[in-house]
């Protein structure tokens, strides 16, 4: 996982940070990257991956964890009854979606960079809004709101997004300054290496 990094947007435009700086740091987070095939084009980021936390430091951390493991695979666990009794044994696959997501991720991707936005001030509900705008605006590949989807063809997913792009923007605007969501529009729209370059 060359040349990744872990960045911290503010109004002001982008930190590198450590890790430790967003331990119990409640907010939003995107994780970035290239494609690693051949002939992708240079310098193209895309958005891989949103979520929002209440310890930033904590998610960030087992994300990377997960993309360093080696494939996940189910493990035995016994079933036991309220009385102690072993009933019988069952694959268990705890985590086994999130690990197989940064399994494929740290595969089929180079250049990752997680972008991490504090929300100190603000609730769990409007960092969910904040997160939900980022994977809107970005066409977020592996995000996923919850639950399943059935599948859409490309025109109907782009006037999707935009549509609830909108919807969600005016609500964000009565909690967040209009500065920092403007950067968050400015580097959705042109994630590249630039964005780190004196940083």
């Amino acid at each position: 996982m060359e040349k990744n990094g872990l960045f911290v947007m503010t109004s002001m435009g982008l930190k590198r940070k450590s890790i430790d700086v967003l331990n119990k740091k409640p907010g939003v987070w995107m994780l970035i990257g290239k494609k690693k095939e051949e002939g992708h084009e240079e310098g193209h980021f895309i958005c891989l991956q949103i979520g929002q936390t209440g310890n930033i430091g904590l998610e960030v951390k087992r994300d990377i964890e997960f993309m360093v493991e080696a494939e996940p695979k189910s493990s035995k666990k016994k079933y036991v009854n309220q009385f102690g009794e072993v009933q019988f044994e069952y694959d268990d696959y705890a985590n086994w979606r999130a690990k197989q997501l940064y399994y494929i991720i740290a595969k089929e991707y180079k250049e990752l960079k997680f972008i991490c936005i504090i929300c100190e001030r603000n609730t769990k509900e409007q960092r969910d809004k904040l997160e939900k705008y980022m994977a809107y605006k970005s066409s977020c590949k592996y995000w996923v709101n919850g639950r399943p989807f059935s599948a859409k063809n490309e025109n109907d997913r782009k006037q999707y997004c935009i549509g609830e792009c909108e919807v969600i923007k005016k609500e964000l605007q009565k909690f967040f300054n209009h500065e920092l969501l403007q950067k968050i529009d400015n580097f959705i729209l042109n994630m590249s290496n630039k964005d780190f370059e004196d940083v």
